[in-house]
């Protein structure tokens, strides 16, 4: 999967992400007030209902007041026992005991009468007059009840459009000040990052002079002991070779000889742990310097550049976002003031949920199959650092054993070199063609892995920005649309109200 495939997949999978989390959220928030609004509808239909059985008890209550004027009877009995002190309040009191008894003979009457022709037909006369006359004393009641019920909604819908409008206002307040205090930190860190930007190259820059400036103390003092070594074993084999030459009897014999070799040898030997030495002392140096180079210098450059975006790139976002303010007017558009089209919503929020899983799950998959990939660059970057150390390993070996073999001449021990040194030669010749082409692939190798750091981390950016474009344009756009919708169904509510009365 190519950088390309990568990109378009994750733009993709960010637009219908955040589409489908701004219709989410706006459904999510329009059915949170339409249950509140049920609620209080439910509130009102009970109350109504209540008012409606209090009402039509009126044709159930003849019995019941003969009980309930016993019992006010008996209450104002012992009122009157209670009150005992007072001759006002009892002569009032037995006054009203009085007219109390008159009106319960008198009922008492009515209601013998009452059972009396409570099977004729007179009976049911009465009822129904009675009937009549109930409905007309409600029908009468009913305006000013239903007036002051208007008077209670009106006042509780004004306040909820207040309290709405004064949110409103705080978000839009908040908001604002959140982009003001963004747009100062966007302005901080861009600051930060050109002053990190220039004191990172200044070190890097200054680390690299330092090097160098290592590396060429470490040849020249190399190449110092080289000629003093090779100039001290010239010297030796020079003298050697003259005492050959001298065929002066006594003056040179073969023990001599093959004491002067045996020195020559050790000091071969000597003068090979001594380059070894310094060729591992370089290597571990070089090892060194290109860990500190990898570690410290390439992931500062790289979080240093993650940020910086292109024209054109900068162009794609803004279409991105003007995509963005589309998809949320269609959204605003969608929203109808009819509370009954909610429950279609309710199937369309459980379809956008479940298209949101599966964007999710596109976006897990598509990171997933990048770190992987990530994973593997580093895994054949280390195996090319690892082999580039073992070349230059070996390259400095055979350098090593051709200046050796160089120092000590054609003849040695009277063997002949020659040849052996040629082969040497050619073998570190390879070694080197070899390092120079390892060293382009583990080039190329760290440049696809930054270019993959770097496409990451706009990524990354991009749906920060969506983000915050979505939320910043859904909250305040989605409280006026819900606004709306609670007056419609405040006034549906009045309807459903009168119409449940028969008006």
């Amino acid at each position: 999967m190519n950088a390309d495939s990568i990109e378009q997949q994750l733009r993709e999978v960010q637009e219908a992400h955040s589409v489908a989390s701004s219709q989410a959220s706006a459904y999510d928030a329009v059915a949170s007030h339409f249950r509140s609004l049920q609620h209080s509808h439910s509130k009102f239909a009970q109350q109504a209902e209540t008012l409606r059985a209090k009402l039509s008890d009126v044709s159930e209550q003849n019995l019941q007041q003969h009980l309930n004027i016993m019992n006010d009877h008996r209450e104002s009995r012992n009122e009157v026992e209670s009150r005992g002190n007072s001759i006002e309040s009892s002569r009032a009191v037995r006054a009203q005991h009085a007219a109390t008894a008159k009106e319960l003979k008198r009922r008492c009457q009515e209601m013998r009468r009452f059972k009396e022709q409570r099977d004729s037909e007179q009976l049911f006369t009465m009822r129904q007059k009675h009937t009549v006359e109930r409905r007309q004393r409600v029908k009468q009641d009913l305006p000013a009840l239903l007036a002051s019920l208007k008077a209670q909604v009106a006042e509780l819908s004004s306040k909820d459009v207040e309290q709405n409008m004064i949110n409103v206002q705080t978000e839009a307040e908040d908001l604002r000040r959140t982009q003001a205090a963004l747009l100062d930190r966007q302005e901080d860190v861009r600051r930060r990052k050109a002053e990190k930007e220039a004191r990172a190259a200044e070190e890097h820059e200054n680390r690299a002079l330092a090097m160098q400036r290592t590396m060429l103390k470490g040849l020249q003092n190399r190449r110092r002991e080289q000629l003093e070594q090779k100039s001290e074993t010239v010297g030796q084999i020079t003298a050697i070779d003259s005492q050959l030459d001298n065929k002066q009897a006594g003056e040179f014999s073969v023990l001599n000889y093959k004491r002067a070799l045996a020195v020559a040898k050790k000091e071969q030997g000597l003068f090979r742990s001594h380059k070894a030495a310094l060729a591992d002392q370089s290597k571990e140096h070089r090892i060194r310097a290109r860990t500190a180079e990898i570690l410290d210098g390439l992931p500062m450059e790289l979080g240093l550049n993650a940020g910086a975006l292109s024209a054109e790139e900068s162009a794609n976002i803004q279409n991105v976002l003007a995509e963005v303010d589309t998809a949320v007017q269609h959204v605003k558009q969608g929203l109808a003031p009819d509370v009954r089209a909610l429950r279609d919503k309710r199937v369309q929020v459980k379809d956008l949920d479940r298209v949101v899983e599966e964007a999710k799950t596109a976006y897990r998959r598509v990171t997933a199959g990048e770190e992987e990939e990530t994973l593997a660059l580093k895994r054949e970057v280390a195996a090319g650092e690892r082999a580039v150390a073992q070349m230059e390993a070996e390259v400095h070996r055979l350098t090593a054993m051709q200046h050796i073999d160089g120092i000590r001449g054609a003849f040695v021990d009277g063997k002949q070199y020659g040849p052996h040194l040629a082969l040497l030669e050619a073998q570190a010749s390879t070694r080197e063609a070899d390092l120079k082409a390892a060293r382009h692939e583990q080039k190329a190798m760290k440049d696809n892995y930054e270019t993959l750091q770097t496409q990451r981390s706009q990524f990354d950016q991009l749906r920060e920005l969506l983000s915050a474009k979505v939320q910043s344009l859904g909250s305040a756009e989605l409280e006026g649309t819900t606004t709306l919708l609670q007056n419609d169904l405040v006034d549906t509510t009045k309807m459903k109200a009168l119409g449940s009365w028969g008006l």
